[in-house]
C-alpha cells in the first residue's frame, strides 16, 4: 500500500488506521483514529516550521524535490512487512512531515514562477492550493 501526497496522508489516516484495529471495539478504534490524527499534525506543524529554513539553507528547488522523494518513501517504511497501530503512530508524523510540511516551501516558490506584472495571480493561486 501507497500512499503519498498531502491531501492522501491526512485523507486516508483513519481507513488506514482502522485496517490494523479490525476486531477491536468500536469506541476503541474511534479513539486511535483521533490518536493517530493528532499525531499526524505534529508532524505537520515541524514541515511548515522547518521548510521555510530548509529553503532558505539549501535552495527552494532542492528542499522541494527531497521532499517529493522522501513522501513516498515514508509512506512506504509505515507499512513495511505489513502495517500496525504502533507503527503508523511511529510514521505519521513522518509522513505528514514530507507530504504536507512541503506546501510551505510552495508560498516561497511559486510567486518567482509567475511574471511580476501578475502578482495577484500567483497569490490566487497559493491560496487555491
Amino acid at each position: 500500500m501507497l500512499v503519498a501526497g498531502s491531501n492522501n496522508v491526512s485523507y486516508w489516516l483513519p481507513n488506514l488506521v482502522e485496517s490494523v484495529s479490525k476486531g477491536l471495539d468500536a469506541n476503541l478504534v474511534k479513539n486511535r483514529k483521533s490518536e493517530a490524527t493528532m499525531i499526524l499534525h505534529i508532524g505537520t506543524l515541524l514541515g511548515v516550521l522547518i521548510v521555510p529554513w530548509l529553503c532558505v539553507r539549501f535552495g527552494r528547488k532542492v528542499t522541494i524535490g527531497a521532499f517529493f522523494l522522501a513522501s513516498p518513501i515514508a509512506v512506504a517504511l509505515a507499512f513495511y512487512r505489513g502495517g500496525s497501530y504502533e507503527r503508523l503512530l511511529l510514521f505519521a508524523p513522518l509522513m505528514s512531515f514530507f507530504a504536507i510540511g512541503v506546501s510551505a516551501a510552495f508560498v516561497l516558490y511559486l510567486p518567482e514562477l509567475f511574471p511580476t506584472l501578475y502578482p495577484a495571480d500567483s497569490d490566487r493561486y497559493r491560496i487555491r492550493l
